[in-house]
């Protein structure tokens, strides 16, 4: 019995690892590349470091008229580039690759390196302008938190004016309520430019005032809270329950997010001055 038991829980081992690296692997696969002046897509698309995102690096000449001509037949290429560099699998798959024994590593695909960014995914996305709103509107629902980074990032432009304020106040509302701390700091950016028309997500924002601020990728950290409380500032009166919330947290934050915290403190007491 007991030998029977240990090879059900072998042979049920066994067909776990086989799921779990045939998922690793299929996440390396990409979709058809589209071509520009003779060159794959790929070859033109802009590299942002996340160390210096403020502008774009590493970046071959004319990527924006590259991405232009192309048009949306580059998202999907440009997403799933993104899910193949940052994944929950692919990532794991690096991860345990180095413990394989010598008889995997000879029959599995050597894992790729993470060479593609959330940055560098939106800094593309972007580039195809208000065309490109319908795909990013569906990729904030992929079940990758990187894609939703991405397309939230490329969206927050959009917010309030290409994308209408009702929708802005939709995917946004939804987004600062995501798992993810990146997806978090986009929405609040986004709900910032609708002021107080965001005043439905402001029970969201405050929770997010206290959420977990690392990101998915290792090593990465996004002030969410910072964010959130610009977004409640931003809102004005219908977020003045925020006030003791901030006040609590004050004293635990760090220099910089004080700062912001006890902007948006001022600037919501006085909503409640004009209010009496």
């Amino acid at each position: 019995m007991r030998k029977r038991w240990r090879l059900s829980l072998g042979l049920a081992l066994a067909v776990a690892l086989i799921a779990f690296v045939w998922h690793a692997i299929r996440s390396q696969w990409l979709p058809a590349e589209p071509i520009y002046q003779g060159k794959p897509l790929s070859s033109w698309l802009p590299k942002v470091l996340f160390e210096n995102p403020g502008g774009v690096h590493n970046s071959p000449d004319h990527y924006k008229d590259a991405l232009a001509a192309v048009g949306t037949p580059a998202i999907p290429f440009i997403l799933a580039k993104l899910r193949k560099s940052d994944s929950t699998l692919a990532n794991r798959y690096r991860d345990l690759w180095p413990r394989f024994p010598a008889i995997l590593k000879r029959v599995l695909p050597k894992p790729s390196p993470a060479d593609y960014s959330t940055w560098s995914a939106a800094a593309a996305l972007i580039c195809l302008g208000t065309s490109a709103i319908p795909s990013l509107v569906d990729a904030m629902g992929d079940g990758n938190p990187a894609v939703r980074a991405a397309a939230g990032q490329a969206l927050c432009g959009f917010a309030g004016g290409a994308l209408s304020i009702t929708d802005t106040d939709r995917i946004f509302g939804r987004a600062i309520q995501d798992s993810d701390a990146e997806v978090r700091v986009y929405a609040a950016f986004a709900l910032a430019r609708l002021g107080p028309a965001a005043s439905n997500s402001v029970p969201a924002l405050i929770r997010a005032l206290d959420s977990p601020q690392n990101g998915h990728t290792p090593g990465t950290v996004f002030y969410i809270h910072a964010g959130a409380a610009t977004a409640l500032a931003a809102i004005g009166r219908p977020a003045t329950p925020a006030i003791p919330v901030l006040t609590r947290l004050l004293p635990a934050a760090d220099h910089d997010t004080q700062c912001i915290f006890t902007n948006a403190i001022n600037a919501l007491e006085m909503q409640t001055a004009d209010k009496s």
